[in-house]
Protein backbone atom coordinates (compact mmCIF):
# COMPACT_ATOMS: atom_id res chain seq x y z
CA UNK A 1 0.00 0.00 0.00
CA UNK A 2 1.05 3.59 -0.94
CA UNK A 3 0.21 5.31 2.57
CA UNK A 4 0.98 8.61 1.40
CA UNK A 5 -1.24 8.51 -1.57
CA UNK A 6 -3.81 7.07 1.10
CA UNK A 7 -3.02 9.60 3.20
CA UNK A 8 -3.60 12.35 0.43
CA UNK A 9 -6.97 10.79 -0.06
CA UNK A 10 -8.51 11.20 3.27
CA UNK A 11 -7.37 15.07 3.59
CA UNK A 12 -10.61 16.20 1.86
CA UNK A 13 -12.60 13.44 3.87
CA UNK A 14 -10.97 14.64 7.55
CA UNK A 15 -11.32 18.57 6.67
CA UNK A 16 -15.36 17.30 5.71
CA UNK A 17 -15.99 16.06 8.84
CA UNK A 18 -18.63 18.16 10.95
CA UNK A 19 -17.49 17.44 14.57
CA UNK A 20 -14.66 16.25 16.31
CA UNK A 21 -16.50 12.67 17.00
CA UNK A 22 -16.24 12.13 12.92
CA UNK A 23 -13.01 13.65 12.65
CA UNK A 24 -11.68 10.77 15.27
CA UNK A 25 -13.85 8.07 12.82
CA UNK A 26 -12.27 9.29 10.10
CA UNK A 27 -8.40 9.10 12.02
CA UNK A 28 -9.25 6.01 12.90
CA UNK A 29 -10.53 4.77 9.33
CA UNK A 30 -7.20 5.98 8.08
CA UNK A 31 -5.24 3.99 10.79
CA UNK A 32 -6.83 0.86 9.83
CA UNK A 33 -4.96 0.94 6.83
CA UNK A 34 -1.77 0.50 8.29
CA UNK A 35 -2.95 -2.83 9.48
CA UNK A 36 -0.27 -2.50 12.80
CA UNK A 37 -2.10 -3.32 15.86
CA UNK A 38 0.58 -1.10 17.71
CA UNK A 39 -0.56 2.36 16.24
CA UNK A 40 -3.86 3.28 17.44
CA UNK A 41 -6.37 6.10 17.37
CA UNK A 42 -8.25 6.75 20.59
CA UNK A 43 -11.38 9.05 21.47
CA UNK A 44 -10.37 11.85 23.79
CA UNK A 45 -11.35 11.07 27.32
CA UNK A 46 -15.75 11.25 27.60
CA UNK A 47 -16.05 11.30 23.76
CA UNK A 48 -16.88 7.62 23.17
CA UNK A 49 -19.98 7.86 25.87
CA UNK A 50 -21.75 10.71 23.73
CA UNK A 51 -21.41 8.89 20.39
CA UNK A 52 -21.49 4.61 21.52
CA UNK A 53 -23.76 3.18 23.11
CA UNK A 54 -22.24 -0.05 25.14
CA UNK A 55 -24.19 -2.65 25.16
CA UNK A 56 -24.95 -4.66 28.50
CA UNK A 57 -23.95 -8.06 26.84
CA UNK A 58 -20.71 -9.60 26.38
CA UNK A 59 -19.69 -11.37 23.29
CA UNK A 60 -17.90 -13.86 22.06
CA UNK A 61 -16.55 -15.49 18.31
CA UNK A 62 -17.59 -19.27 17.93
CA UNK A 63 -17.43 -20.72 14.98
CA UNK A 64 -17.80 -17.61 12.90
CA UNK A 65 -20.73 -16.69 15.13
CA UNK A 66 -21.79 -13.59 17.56
CA UNK A 67 -22.56 -15.84 20.78
CA UNK A 68 -23.59 -14.21 23.97
CA UNK A 69 -21.63 -15.15 26.83
CA UNK A 70 -22.64 -12.47 29.15
CA UNK A 71 -25.54 -10.34 30.45
CA UNK A 72 -26.04 -7.69 32.74
CA UNK A 73 -27.76 -8.68 35.67
CA UNK A 74 -31.58 -8.31 35.47
CA UNK A 75 -31.54 -8.89 31.16
CA UNK A 76 -31.03 -12.88 31.77
CA UNK A 77 -34.78 -13.76 31.16
CA UNK A 78 -34.66 -11.17 27.82
CA UNK A 79 -31.39 -12.16 26.17
CA UNK A 80 -30.40 -16.10 27.41
CA UNK A 81 -26.57 -16.51 27.45
CA UNK A 82 -25.80 -18.60 24.85
CA UNK A 83 -27.80 -16.79 22.57
CA UNK A 84 -26.34 -16.34 18.30
CA UNK A 85 -26.72 -12.78 17.30
CA UNK A 86 -27.80 -13.36 13.56
CA UNK A 87 -28.38 -9.30 12.91
CA UNK A 88 -27.91 -5.89 13.90
CA UNK A 89 -30.66 -3.17 13.09
CA UNK A 90 -32.03 -6.13 10.06
CA UNK A 91 -27.93 -6.35 8.43
CA UNK A 92 -26.41 -10.00 8.79
CA UNK A 93 -24.14 -9.00 11.33
CA UNK A 94 -20.85 -10.03 9.16
CA UNK A 95 -22.34 -7.36 6.93
CA UNK A 96 -22.66 -4.76 9.42
CA UNK A 97 -18.98 -5.78 11.03
CA UNK A 98 -17.48 -5.41 7.12
CA UNK A 99 -19.12 -2.13 6.96
CA UNK A 100 -19.38 -0.87 10.31
CA UNK A 101 -16.91 -1.98 12.49
CA UNK A 102 -13.66 -3.67 10.49
CA UNK A 103 -13.01 -0.39 8.65
CA UNK A 104 -12.12 1.08 12.13
CA UNK A 105 -9.87 -1.54 13.39
CA UNK A 106 -5.98 -1.32 13.26
CA UNK A 107 -4.68 -4.55 13.42
CA UNK A 108 -2.32 -6.85 12.02
CA UNK A 109 -4.18 -10.24 12.40
CA UNK A 110 -6.90 -11.80 11.48
CA UNK A 111 -7.60 -13.27 14.68
CA UNK A 112 -7.99 -9.78 16.46
CA UNK A 113 -9.99 -8.64 13.43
Amino acid sequence: MDFDAKYREFIPRVLATQSTYEYYRELKRLNAFLQDGHTNIYYPKGMSSSYIDWLAIRLTEAGRKAVITGVEKGLESQIPPGSIIVAINGQPVEAHLKKRVMPYIASSTQHIL
